[in-house]
């Protein structure tokens, strides 16, 4: 996982670098397709991520992808990488880098909401970056959070959301609601909530009077306003203090106080990091004799 961080960190560090042209959509009957493309010159690589969101599935992931990788000299298909396990560790990554460079403490409460592949995934990064003393975890699912509690030290489950909000200095949400799930009264003055789960246009998790009262860092500026966390807010013409992209201010372009503010760091995901974890994971990944990907991310005791 550290490796994956600091790979991110520095596709963030890079990207003006990058051509990135911004996720589209094909709407469907039961789901989408997301295409997310990314030239990375200094990899001598283009490619693109294809995301496919059926939320009805049963026997298969509601999410699946792939990331087609291209040669830049000749424009020939390199290799196509499975990614859905990729973007889980992708999108746990930029929260450990947003998480690094936007707030402050060393040791943290944090609050998560939302306990899925996902959510594992973020708390996995965050604890490469930060000394975790407390998770207050939420899910609808009991099942999902006596796992969390039995995965992940200090993890309670049953401190009422928003007594663990109050006390948290990190604020997590990576779920698909479409209705706010953490209310402004519950949030401290001084904490970052990094809103993971809004991917798409109706999707919100945060209630209105955050972000309003909020300095908001985002991954892509332009996705966010289609599909990320301020989506609904800019629909309703909503005036929201949007302050940088998260690569403006790893890069050392943008700085500011955060002392007793409340930022909300919103991630859509961003094609330079699919494609850059992706050729990294073909760099690493071996073959077996049935032509699939052994993943190269875990650690030796997980395997």
């Amino acid at each position: 996982m550290k490796e994956a961080i600091e790979l991110v960190e520095k596709t963030f560090r890079d990207l003006p670098q990058i051509i990135q042209p911004p996720k589209t959509y094909l709407i469907l009957p039961k789901g989408d397709l997301r295409m997310m493309p990314a030239y990375i010159p200094d990899l001598g690589i283009f490619g693109v991520k294809l995301v496919t969101v059926f939320p009805e599935n049963s026997e298969l992931p509601a999410v699946l992808s792939q990331t087609l990788l291209f040669d830049d000299n000749s424009g020939a298909l390199i290799e196509t990488i499975p990614s859905t396990e990729l973007t889980a560790i992708r999108t746990g990554a930029t929260g450990a880098v947003a998480a690094k460079w936007l707030c402050d403490k060393e040791r943290v409460k944090v609050s998560i909401f939302g306990l899925g592949v996902q959510g594992h995934y973020l708390i996995k990064a965050l604890k490469e970056v930060k000394q975790i003393e407390t998770i207050f975890a939420f899910d609808l699912d009991e099942s999902k959070r006596r796992k969390f509690r039995d995965e992940f030290d200090s993890v309670v489950i049953d401190t009422p959301p928003k007594l663990a909000c109050q006390q948290s200095d990190i604020i997590i949400t990576a779920t698909p609601s479409t209705e706010p799930i953490v209310r402004k009264e519950w949030v401290p003055e001084e904490c970052l909530i990094l809103a993971m789960g809004a991917d798409a246009p109706g999707k919100q998790e945060l209630d209105l009077e955050i972000l309003t009262n909020a300095i908001i860092i985002c991954d892509s500026i332009e996705q966010a306003i289609h599909s990320g966390e301020i989506n609904v807010a800019i629909s309703l013409k909503i005036k929201l203090n949007i302050a940088a992209e998260l690569s403006q201010i790893v890069s050392g372009y943008f700085e500011f106080d955060k002392k007793g503010k409340t930022i909300v760091f919103d991630s859509t995901g961003i094609a330079a990091l699919d494609v850059a974890i992706a050729d990294h994971q073909r760099k690493k990944s071996v073959k077996n004799s049935a032509g699939s990907y052994i993943i190269g991310w875990r650690d030796r005791k997980e395997e």
